[in-house]
Parts: C-alpha cells; structure tokens; sequence
C-alpha cells in the first residue's frame, strides 16, 4: 500500500518533467525566492546555475536537507563545494540524492565558471546521473550529461542569465524513447537599490509547458536577508530568510502547495575556508 501510493504522489509531482525527480532548483536559498536558478548569493551555485560558480570565489562547503511535503522518499539530501583557481575561473561540486529504498536518484555535478570580462562570465558542468528502480528488479541506470551557462551584466542593475541544460537529451529507457528533459532557463534581474532586487526566470521544457517563476530578495542590516517568490500552476508561494554569523551561513525556506502542503528546506555554509587542495 505505501508502495502504491508513493509511486501516485511522485508522478503527480513530477508530471510536467518525465523520466526525473529531481527538482530543477535545490537548495534552500533557490527554494525561497521562488525557485529561480540563477543568483549571485546561492551559495548552491554547482547545482542550480553554473555561471553563478564566478560570484563564489572563497572555499566554501554547503549542506542542505529539504523535506518535500513531509512525505517518506522525497527527502532531499545535497553537499556543495566551491573552490577558486585564482585567473582561471571557479570549480564547483556538488552531490545529492533523493528517495527511499523503493526508488532513488543520485546526482554529482562538477562545474567551471570564469568572468571572462568584468560584464560576461562563461560556465560547463559535466553532471553524473544515477537513477535505482524498484529494489526488486535490482535495476541501476548510469548516464553522463552536460549543462553550459552564461550571464551577462547589461548595467550595474540589470543582467540576464541563461542555462542549457541536457540539451543532447540523453536516453535512459529504450521503453518508448525514454529521454532526460532538455531544459532552457533564463533569467532576468534587477537590482533597484542596495536593499532590495526583483528577478523573473522562464524555464521551457522542449515539447512540453514552460514556467515561469518570480523572486525577490530585500537586505536587511547587511547580514540578514528576505527572500519571497512563487511559482507553478497552481501557484507555490514560498519565503526564505538567510543568515550570516562570522564565517558561517544559515538559511531557512518554505514553499507551500495547495494540494500536497508544505516544502521546506534547511541548509549551511562554511565560508572561507582556510585549507589548501594539494
């Protein structure tokens, strides 16, 4: 019985992305200004939006754990690093997991981004995919894939982003041409004043309904940031609030759906890191 209804939940959750659970944006931070992507303070950069590896040039290490409407199997675990290279760019890691022992997805990316001039930054990211069926078929699916990215820096308050996720389409089932999704994001922002920024993503499946998604982030006494946004049909409103004490960061959102309830995620940086990779 549990079994059964698992399955249901996640394929009425998943409906609009086949072949999939892993949600398009991970990460508290990306959760609580309505799942855009692309940002310059997601310290989960490696995950959501390659280019934005640039804007993290200290050590760092990120853990994030997201319960997804407090159902048993869409738990969501992630671990991110980044790491400077000094002129040649930014390296970012990251690994995660989601589901039970009936069926999961694991997912390990590892990306380069670089400002190639004070306005434009370039990003790739080869990401390694692990999906497990039912324990009773004793089934594991590997698969290797791509995402580039791009931002560029029209003023001091406006810029656009862009991301090509998967975009070969790989094939994971010879069962009706199963394939991964091709997505493409993009991604506008607008920072009005040193407080407050506004920012819109579409995100458009190939052969299948896009999404659009709204954010914004206010700044309040340096260190403690808001975050708001929704997005879905129907809508998902969410908020998220950040914290930054010395040389760690707290972040907490929540995103509510009409239907299924309430997904929260809870995660925390370690910046500035003070050892060296040999």
């Amino acid at each position: 019985m549990f079994r059964k209804h698992f399955f249901i939940v996640m394929l009425g959750l998943v409906q609009p992305c086949k072949a999939t659970f892993f949600p398009s944006a991970m990460g508290p931070y990306a959760l609580g200004v309505g799942g855009i992507t692309a940002s310059k303070n997601d310290p989960y950069a490696a995950f959501n939006h390659p280019a934005f590896i640039a804007f993290l040039p200290s050590k760092s290490v990120s853990m994030a754990i997201q319960s997804n409407y407090f159902i048993d199997g869409l738990n969501y675990m992630g671990v991110v690093g980044n790491y400077p290279l000094k002129k040649y760019g930014v390296l970012g890691i990251g690994c995660g997991s989601i589901g039970n022992k009936y069926y999961n997805e694991s997912l390990i990316k590892l990306g380069w981004s670089k400002k190639m001039n004070p306005k434009l930054g370039l990003a790739i990211s080869t990401d390694y995919f692990r999906l497990q069926i039912p324990e009773n078929q004793k089934k594991v699916i590997h698969k290797l894939l791509i995402e580039v990215g791009a931002y560029y820096q029209f003023n001091q308050r406006i810029y656009f982003a862009v991301k090509l996720f998967n975009p070969f389409r790989t094939q994971i089932a010879e069962y009706q041409n199963e394939r991964l999704p091709f997505l493409i994001h993009t991604s506008c922002f607008f920072d009005f004043n040193e407080h407050l920024a506004l920012a819109a993503e579409w995100e458009q499946k190939m052969s299948s309904l896009g999404m659009a998604r709204i954010g914004l982030e206010y700044v309040w006494k340096e260190k403690t940031r808001w975050s708001a946004g929704m997005f879905g049909k129907p809508l998902n409103p969410g908020f998220g609030i950040t914290l930054e004490r010395n040389k760690m960061v707290f972040q907490f959102s929540c995103v509510y759906h009409p239907y299924l309830g309430v997904n929260s995620g809870l995660g925390i940086t370690s910046k500035h890191l003070s050892h060296r990779l040999e």
